[in-house]
């Protein structure tokens, strides 16, 4: 509620003047038409930015993702980090040995296939060393 501040009478939101004493409000605003904004035009600097963005991919379109090839082969580094995991990690090594088998991809079938047999021999001799352990610590 606004209150006039020569007379403390109650003023409605729309007075600009008090219709008792006929003084001005100074803080009363007049109201104004928010301005008309088409849809899905937006303004900012962030939206600015995103127009900008939008605007290169338009003009310079991404390439779409290439699936491997059945003769693409898998490079050397790929190879090595599977052969690493399947020592250090047997579990996650026969994991993801498993999804490489069961590609189309020759290459990755047969890279599949060695990081299960490689991840299978560490497993089982991980378990028989925890079981020597056990049976150590038994004696002791």
């Amino acid at each position: 509620m606004l209150y006039c501040d020569s007379c403390s009478r109650i003023l409605d939101e729309d007075v600009r003047f008090c219709p008792l004493c006929n003084r001005e409000d100074p803080d009363w605003q007049e109201y104004k038409e928010p301005e008309y904004v088409p849809h899905g035009v937006f303004r900012g600097e962030a939206f600015d930015r995103l127009r900008k963005i939008n605007q290169h991919l338009d003009e310079n379109p991404p390439e779409p993702a290439r699936l491997s090839s059945p003769e693409e082969k898998p490079s050397d580094g790929l190879y090595v980090m599977l052969i690493l995991m399947s020592v250090c990690l047997s579990i996650v090594g026969l994991i993801i040995g498993i999804v490489y088998a069961s590609k189309k991809n020759k290459h990755f079938q047969s890279m599949g296939i060695v990081a299960i047999v490689v991840s299978s021999v560490f497993l089982v001799f991980g378990l028989i060393f925890i079981a020597s352990l056990i049976i150590m610590a038994n004696l002791i």
